[in-house]
């Protein structure tokens, strides 16, 4: 594409003086001298000239494409970010420059071994031309190993520097040296946005390079780049803890041999999912995805799971017909009726709900601080804060227990529950927090996951709240049949705690607002019971009609 054509033209010319900055900014660190500097500030401003006509033209390309496809808005994107490092690059050499002016004892840099560096950095800038002009993938992931070159030189020298600092000598020039390393660091970094944006345009997934490494070990391929020409991943999940989630998929001519989930994330959370996916394999064979592959790496970790092909719940009750959600329903009821059988103990356990709202609630004020009620006195009648009613309710609720314990999903929102397409049975995804707990837990997070669906039209919350009354009443039901009477105590808990929460995630102030309401509605209630059998507590269901 022509337009391509003159945006890498550029970056071939930035590419050429980024690269006859950085022998400046080593000759001026072998030899100083304050007329090279100040060529090394001149022609900065070349290169902030070359990075403004990329910015200009992918601008205009995005205007002027006529039908554009996602591949080309992905180079667009990339070409931009590649552009900005290649200038930051060029401004760390400024930088070094200005610190060579300040040194009293130049000289005092040449205890140091930085002539690596150059060679490092100067190969990697090699490359980027012919990695950005034919997408190569290998090409890009070298570049990107820059970072890592230079931060093992870095490490290096901030040890050694420290260990003069402490010898009170030239303490000034040591600190200037100091810095002069720390941007040829950031010069490693830089590098690698412009590998992963490379890869960005080859795969069309925004992927650090740790993740590009935990895909190719979980695929098991023996070339670090062949996962890109042999399988297509698309990062379409969205995750709030920091792990990346994708689907994978071989680019075989004939069926795929290969669908999977690729997670990778921190390494005690993904080893942690793993236990529980192997836990609930044993309970309920067949309820969590089978685990296809799993690594573990310094301080994350990589879980290739198997893609289940189905619809979420929460799809279903926005999608499904009538009878299919009535299935689905009534499938969930089943399954659940049978994890808690099978993983009953009849030892008593504690909720702590409002535990869990309060080490939460700093991020709900955060979101939404019109919903932080301070303690006010009107006359002689004194009002409570939020927290000094959840106080109240916390120490109130220390000996409503659970009467038994079995073992819960811990994140049971509607969007972790997949109901298969063929055949009539649920599976549990995201099983990182599920533990032995009151099944109270599942419930309230459940109804509420439901509850905090933003729609609005009247018939589908109707259907909404139908959804959650047949659920609460199954729960209940089993409750009953189990001796337990304290379940609606408990469940108000666990409302206050679920509704409240999840107003953080909510940016609507209408909606968050209901939300809120109903959770300072419920605290209100269960305050007002204290002191009478938390048996006798009624729980008013038409809280979780809209």
């Amino acid at each position: 594409m022509q337009m391509f054509e003159g945006i890498d033209k550029n970056l071939r010319f930035m590419v050429v003086e980024v690269g006859k900055q950085l022998d400046k900014s080593f000759q001026v660190m072998r030899q100083p001298s304050r007329s090279l500097a100040r060529k090394i500030y001149s022609s900065d401003n070349y290169i902030d000239t070359l990075k403004s006509y990329v910015e200009k033209k992918t601008i205009s390309g995005f205007r002027n494409t006529p039908e554009m496809n996602r591949q080309t808005a992905d180079r667009f994107r990339a070409l931009v970010t590649v552009a900005n490092n290649l200038e930051r690059i060029a401004d760390f050499c400024v930088n070094i420059a200005r610190q060579m002016d300040h040194m009293d004892s130049p000289d005092v840099l040449q205890h140091y071994d930085y002539v690596p560096y150059q060679k490092i950095i100067g190969d990697a800038l090699a490359q980027i031309p012919e990695a950005i002009s034919i997408s190569d993938a290998a090409l890009a992931l070298k570049i990107c190993r820059a970072e890592a070159k230079t931060d093992k030189l870095y490490a290096a020298h901030i040890s050694q520097i420290k260990g003069d600092l402490r010898k009170g000598e030239n303490t000034d020039d040591l600190v200037a040296c100091l810095y002069i390393f720390h941007y040829l660091e950031r010069m490693g970094d830089a590098l690698q946005n412009i590998g992963e944006a490379v890869l960005y345009a080859v795969t069309g997934e925004k992927l650090k390079l740790r993740e590009h490494k935990a895909l190719h070990a979980a695929l098991g391929q023996k070339d670090s780049d062949m996962w890109s020409r042999a399988y297509d991943v698309d990062f379409r999940y969205e995750t709030r803890s920091g792990t990346k989630i994708g689907k994978v998929k071989d680019r075989g001519e004939d069926e795929a041999e290969l669908e999977a989930i690729f997670k990778n994330g921190r390494r005690d959370k993904l080893a942690r999912e793993r236990e529980n996916i192997l836990r609930w394999q044993e309970e309920m064979p067949g309820l969590p995805p089978r685990i296809l592959e799993y690594r573990e790496g310094k301080g994350d970790a990589a879980l290739l799971l198997e893609y289940l092909d189905g619809m979420t719940f929460n799809e279903m009750v926005l999608n499904a017909d009538s009878a299919r959600l009535r299935a689905a329903q009534e499938c969930i009821a089943s399954t659940l009726t049978t994890a808690w059988d099978r993983t009953l103990e009849r030892e008593p356990v504690h909720g702590d709900f409002l535990g869990q709202l309060a080490s939460r609630l700093g991020d709900v004020w955060r979101i939404h601080p019109q919903f932080r009620r301070f303690p006010i006195r009107v006359g002689k009648l004194n009002l409570q804060s939020f927290e000094e009613l959840l106080l109240t309710a916390t120490d109130a609720s220390k000996d409503l227990l659970a009467p038994f314990r079995v073992l819960i999903h811990g994140d049971f929102n509607a969007d972790n529950i997949i109901v298969s397409n063929h055949e009539s049975r649920i599976h549990f995804i995201d099983l990182y927090r599920s533990r032995p707990m009151d099944y109270v837990q599942d419930v309230s997070v459940f109804l509420v996951s439901n509850f905090r669906m933003p729609v609005f039209d009247p018939d589908m919350r109707a259907r909404i709240g139908d959804v959650m009354l047949d659920f609460y009443r199954f729960a209940k039901n089993y409750a009953c049949e189990h001796d337990d009477d304290t379940f609606d105590a408990r469940l108000a808990l666990g409302l206050i705690r679920s509704f409240m929460s999840s107003t953080r995630f909510e940016l609507d102030e209408t909606f968050a607002k209901t939300m809120y309401l109903r959770s300072a509605y419920l605290l209100e209630a269960f305050i007002t019971h204290i002191g009478r059998p938390w048996n006798t507590f009624a729980f008013n269901d038409e809280v979780l009609r809209f």
